[in-house]
C-alpha cells in the first residue's frame, strides 16, 4: 500500500502568512509508523528529527518560509482558487 498526505490551505492564509514575519510553525505527527516501510517527506517543505526515540510515532515540522513561497507561487498560477493543496509526504 502506498499513499500521499496532502494539506489544503484556504487562499486567505497566504495573506496571513505574508503579513506575519514569523508565522506559527505548523507541525503534525504520524502514528503507527512501525507499520510503514518508508516515509518520504517533501524535503523542500517538511523537516523531521531523525534522532526521535519513539519507534511508533514521527513528528514533522513545516518550513514556514518555504510553505509561504510555495503558496504564493500556487496563487499566482491560479488566483481564482479557493484553496491550495501541498503534498507533504509519501508513504509505503
Amino acid at each position: 500500500i502506498t499513499g500521499d498526505m496532502t494539506m489544503s490551505f484556504p487562499s486567505g492564509i497566504i495573506k496571513v502568512f505574508t503579513s506575519n514575519p514569523t508565522p506559527a510553525v505548523l507541525c503534525f505527527r504520524v502514528k503507527n509508523i512501525s507499520r510503514l516501510e518508508q516515509i518520504l517527506p517533501n524535503a523542500q517543505l517538511v523537516f523531521s528529527d531523525p534522532s526521535q526515540c519513539d519507534c511508533n510515532t514521527k513528528d514533522f515540522w513545516m518550513n514556514m518560509q518555504a510553505v509561504t513561497v510555495y503558496l504564493k507561487k500556487l496563487s499566482e498560477q491560479n488566483p481564482a482558487a479557493s484553496y491550495y493543496n501541498i503534498d507533504v509526504l509519501k508513504y509505503q
